[in-house]
C-alpha cells in the first residue's frame, strides 16, 4: 500500500470522525421489538405505554434546576428495571414485576443530561410508564406514597 494510499485512509477515518462527533452520540441507545406501542418524550415529561415490549429504551431529558423525577408504572406480564442516569453513572431506581402498579420515585436530578432508561427482562406485556420531573429547591420536600 503506497502512501498516498495510506493518506487517503487517515483523511477518510478523520472525516468519518469528525461527523459522528458534530451529529453527537446519545450515552444509551435504544433496541428493542414492541407491538401497540405509544412513546413520547417532551419538556418536563415521558411516557410509554405498549402491548408487548422487549428489549431496552431511554428517554432524555435536559433539565435546567434540580428536582425529583417521579413515575407512575403498571405491568400486566414480565419484569421491567428501570434506571437513571444523571452524572454518567447508571444508577438502579426500581424494578416493576407483571400484576403491579403503583407510584414511585425514580431518583434525584440536576440540571443538565439526564436519562431514564427502561430495560425489559424477555417478553413484557401490557405496559404503561409516565415519567415527570418535578423541580425542587429542597431533597425532602416531595414525597410520594408507593403502593
Amino acid at each position: 500500500m503506497g502512501r498516498s494510499m495510506k493518506r487517503k485512509i487517515v483523511v477518510l477515518l478523520l472525516f468519518f470522525a469528525m461527523l459522528s462527533f458534530s451529529f453527537g452520540c446519545d450515552a444509551y441507545s435504544s433496541s428493542y421489538i414492541t407491538t401497540m406501542c405509544v412513546r413520547s418524550c417532551f419538556g418536563k415529561s415521558a411516557f410509554i405505554s405498549f402491548g408487548t415490549f422487549e428489549g431496552t429504551t431511554y428517554f432524555k431529558f435536559s433539565p435546567e434546576a434540580k428536582g425529583w423525577a417521579i413515575c407512575s408504572a403498571s405491568l400486566e406480564e414480565g419484569e421491567i428495571s428501570v434506571y437513571y442516569d444523571n452524572d454518567g453513572e447508571k444508577r438502579d431506581s426500581f424494578k416493576i414485576n407483571g400484576g403491579k402498579s403503583f407510584d414511585t420515585l425514580v431518583g434525584m436530578y440536576y440540571p443538565g443530561t439526564y436519562y431514564i432508561i427502561i430495560e425489559a427482562k424477555g417478553k413484557c406485556k401490557k405496559g404503561e410508564f409516565k415519567f415527570m420531573l418535578e423541580d425542587s429547591t429542597d431533597s425532602t420536600d416531595f414525597t410520594v406514597e408507593q403502593q
